[in-house]
């Protein structure tokens, strides 16, 4: 009897310790006492989200309306902010967080250490010591954060003083240093019409070697955009040149233009991908219709550009940020004409802008409605943005205190 009792009483103890296993499990698949280590991590969803002002302080030599060259970078894992002055003739850098100045590179303007320039110019930081500066169109520099001459190179040119049409460098956001070669846009080497986009030129030879990157890669209308330009140069009409953007990060060159919703990767030259990164309901412009955006008005002593108050749906900015990891693009999409004190002509006025955020791991993207109203979004150049790490970087609008310019940012919730 004794025995069955004892037989009774562990089957039992078995059942209660299965019901209380089975029990706890039960609680725990329902979240009501799982610990946070058993808890699944959520995917968050990027979004685009509004980081506030960044200030940065001008002295007396910055030019307040325009920052020229203006870019961000990451040099020593920091994220800084660049631009040029020509009333300086100095490179500014800042500490794009805090707005602190933490270099102003001054360059010689005459004499053995001069940094000529004359046109449209153009630098990048290689490190924080060496800058490639491009003094168009007198030849490529090499200076030092204190703005001494390291190397100039002359692209071959003899002539002490170049000739009109003497090769023209430029740099661009996918010009970088590397094993003593550039990468160059095309746009602005000579004064013809270039098949290729890219050009690889030599700085230790001084010497521009390899064309690369066909031109009808990047244009899917290729034979439509040699039609208009050739119609409209035979009628005297000013051809508006579909200016191209270009990044580059450790895997890929990517490419698009003014008027592509089409980002395009490349590998040694070579067309490896096409990935979207327009608005699904909005269409750009065709270039027949963006070639109408400015027209000339000659008069006896000269000419000017008129800006079209109507302009059609273009892209303004490509911009990537410094760790390759994003591409930031603003789409203006809406304009309506606009009288401005002074002038009895109107000009566009954007009223509508959306910024897109391309995820180069995932390409997904992510949409954000631009403030219109609170942001310096120009026209026919947007100059006055740029991408740091931490994201987007707007001028904020109708700013008066020229001892200092406001950003406003527009970052990823990562």
């Amino acid at each position: 009897m004794n025995a069955a009792k004892s037989r009774i009483s562990f089957l039992g103890l078995v059942f209660l310790l299965l019901a209380s296993i089975f029990s706890c499990s039960n609680k725990k698949s329902d979240g009501a006492i799982a610990t946070e280590t058993d808890q699944p991590e959520e995917e968050v969803q990027l979004k685009i989200v509004d980081g506030g002002i960044v200030t940065l302080k001008l002295d007396l030599e910055a030019n307040f309306q325009l920052l020229q060259q203006l870019r961000g970078i990451n040099l020593n894992n920091k994220d800084l902010v660049t631009f040029y002055s020509r009333n300086a003739h100095a490179i500014y850098l800042y500490d794009a967080v805090t707005g602190e100045l933490v270099k102003k590179t001054e360059m010689d303007k005459e004499g053995p250490n001069a940094v000529q320039t004359q046109f449209v110019f153009s630098y990048f930081y290689h490190t924080m010591d060496s800058i490639f500066f491009n003094g168009l169109p007198f030849g490529i520099y090499l200076i030092d954060s204190n703005g001494e001459v390291l190397q100039k190179k002359k692209l071959g040119n003899k002539d002490e003083i170049p000739r009109f049409d003497s090769p023209k460098p430029n740099f661009d956001f996918a010009s970088t240093y590397n094993n003593g070669e550039i990468s160059l846009p095309t746009e602005f080497i000579l004064y013809q019409v270039k098949s290729k986009e890219r050009v690889i030129f030599d700085f230790e030879n001084d010497r521009l070697e390899d064309e690369f990157l066909a031109s009808e890669l990047i244009f899917s209308d290729y034979d439509e955009v040699k039609r208009v330009k050739t119609e409209r140069s035979k009628q005297g009409k000013l051809t508006m040149n579909n200016k191209r953007f270009f990044s580059k990060n450790d895997q890929y060159l990517f490419a698009s233009h003014l008027i592509s919703d089409t980002i395009y990767a490349f590998r040694d030259g070579e067309l490896v991908k096409r990935i979207y990164a327009g608005v699904p309901d909005i269409e750009v412009a065709d270039y027949a219709s963006y070639a109408n955006v400015r027209s000339i008005e000659r008069f006896k002593n000269g000419m000017q550009a008129i800006e079209n108050p109507k302009q059609d749906p273009q892209f303004k900015n490509t911009l990537m940020s410094p760790d390759g990891k994003f591409i930031y693009r603003v789409l203006y999409h809406e304009t309506k004409p606009k009288i401005v004190e002074g002038s009895d002509r109107p000009k566009p006025e954007v009223t509508g802008a959306t910024l897109i955020v391309l995820d180069l791991e995932t390409e997904e993207l992510i949409y954000y409605d631009l403030p219109v109203a609170e942001l310096e979004l120009g026209i026919p150049m947007n100059r006055h943005v740029f991408v740091t790490n931490r994201g987007i970087h707007f001028r904020v609008l109708d700013q008066d205190n020229e001892d200092e310019v406001q950003f406003r940012l527009f970052q990823l919730n990562r």
